[in-house]
């Protein structure tokens, strides 16, 4: 049958099968490291290096030593703290992590710590853009610390194109308009999984359309380079990509 019944439903319980792995710290590192790109694209950072919303530090252990110069984290959440910290000097990295206890958007508190325009080889950002504030406003600050030629990194939840999944997921995100336009479903169907999942995994949400988000930002000389792992009736599906910033703009 074309609608996949039995196919469907099994994929729309997905979310309950993945709590564990996002709220047992171990279980979503092994998820990470054995399932997904994410190892290899944090070992892509190089040079000065703002990793957006370190969390519990679980992508210290796979920075490229030998490619970073300095690492500053931005967190926000200040319960964090003392999981980044341990992770710092087990992975011996307090010579070049340095953790901020701040928000993206605090421009003054960055820029005493010398993070300014043009200032940052690369941004990482691993599961942070689903769930800060706004987005598009994030993307186009973190474009603008990005010197030309900087790397945005990112591996993101996404919003899935099949309209009945995108139904169950939950319906569109009004208030970011370039997201609005490329995930549209009709008005007025019933908001599923993503209040559920939001309230659960520390405002994550998994019904934003993160290649519009980014699209945003300004211009990427590769944009079209994003990859994704989405199927028709996947509740998680993921986007990621390398994107540089022109050298000249």
């Amino acid at each position: 049958m074309a609608w996949q019944i039995k196919d469907r439903f099994c994929s729309y319980i997905e979310p309950l099968e993945r709590l564990p792995d996002a709220i047992w710290d171990d279980d979503f590192i092994r998820f990470e490291q054995d399932w997904t790109t994410v190892p290899k694209l944090v070992s892509e950072a190089s040079g000065v290096v703002l990793e957006l919303g370190p969390g519990l530090g679980n992508q210290l252990r796979r920075f490229d030593k030998t490619s970073v110069t300095r690492i500053i984290g931005v967190e926000s959440n200040a319960h964090f703290s003392p999981d980044i910290q341990r992770q710092i000097q087990e992975q011996g990295l307090d010579h070049i992590y340095e953790l901020l206890m701040c928000g993206v958007e605090d421009g003054s508190a960055l820029e005493r710590h010398g993070i300014v325009a043009d200032s940052l080889d690369t941004v990482l950002s691993i599961q942070v853009l689903c769930s800060v504030p706004d987005p598009e406003a994030t993307v186009k600050e973190l474009y603008r610390l990005l010197k030309p030629g900087g790397k945005l990194i990112f591996w993101e939840h996404h919003r899935n194109s099949d309209w009945l999944t995108a139904a169950v997921q939950c319906k569109p995100d009004t208030k970011h308009s370039a997201a609005h336009r490329e995930g549209k479903v009709t008005d007025g169907i019933a908001d599923v999984w993503n209040p559920i999942w939001k309230s659960l995994i520390g405002g994550c949400n998994m019904t934003r359309s993160m290649r519009a988000i980014v699209a945003t930002a300004g211009e990427w000389e590769n944009l079209d380079s994003i990859e994704g792992d989405e199927l028709p009736s996947s509740m998680l599906p993921r986007v990621w990509g390398v994107l540089v910033k022109p050298k000249q703009t």
